[in-house]
């Protein structure tokens, strides 16, 4: 598009805005047209539109019209600090929906299992590789907030029954996530167990395997399919508990 003249109205129309508000945008001298004629007409050029553009994207990230104002006049040494912050905000909430969609795919994926397999029935997979987060758990830390940290994720304990496990792994949700272990790929069998503690469905899912006549390894996983860990006993959950078969 050459760099030609527009009318407020036809300027209006190319940005998605009212002649109402172009007309405001000048009184506060945030967008002033680039001719005003004797009878009142206003034109813009058409190189214009970025400037609009930029007036709107600093909109949607929540800055006022004063801040934006000050933003492209390029006067204000907080100006930095605000859109910084607005922008922190915006990765915050990219984040959540996220974690979001993480859980929302683990719930459909969960049900899918539990109806493919039931309850306290045992079964097998294959699992390829996962980098991982572990973190130690000595049953003082805050129930709650562990839960909003580590919802959705993967536990294990290495004696299968403590009441408590001794680590906690979660799989890393953001690609820049540090990781300092590894699940090894390789075959599990599995159970779903209907809960109240870890220790009872650990119980539960060695008493399967003992009456099947697998020998498992001591290191024992349990994936919360409740998005909700239930470490602490407090309320019923449903869990995948898994270890590997040993040689």
């Amino acid at each position: 598009m050459k760099n030609e003249l527009l009318s407020s109205g036809k300027f209006a129309e190319y940005v998605g805005t009212s002649r109402k508000t172009l007309i405001y945008y000048d009184e506060i001298g945030l967008l002033k047209p680039y001719l005003v004629k004797e009878n009142g007409y206003r034109y813009y050029l058409t190189s214009q539109i970025l400037e609009f553009s930029i007036i709107r994207a600093y909109q949607n990230l929540g800055l006022n019209l004063d801040e934006i104002k000050l933003v492209l006049e390029g006067n204000s040494s907080e100006i930095d600090e605000i859109v910084n912050e607005k922008l922190n905000d915006i990765d915050r909430q990219i984040r959540d929906l996220e974690i979001t969609k993480r859980i929302v795919l683990q719930t459909r994926k969960s049900s899918e299992l539990l109806s493919e397999h039931g309850l306290d029935t045992l079964f097998f997979e294959h699992h390829d590789a996962h980098n991982i987060i572990i973190s130690r758990y000595d049953g003082t830390s805050n129930h709650a907030h562990t839960r909003s940290e580590l919802a959705g994720g993967i536990y294990y304990t290495e004696n299968g029954l403590e009441t408590e496990p001794y680590h906690v792994f979660h799989f890393p949700m953001f690609p820049d996530e540090k990781t300092n272990a590894v699940i090894d790929e390789g075959d599990f069998v599995c159970a779903i167990i209907n809960t109240i503690t870890v220790y009872d469905a650990v119980k539960k899912f060695m008493s399967l395997t003992e009456k099947e006549g697998y020998k498992i390894q001591p290191r024992i996983f349990f994936f919360d399919m409740s998005n909700d860990m239930i470490i602490d006993g407090i309320k019923g959950s449903i869990i995948k508990v898994l270890a590997r078969i040993e040689n």
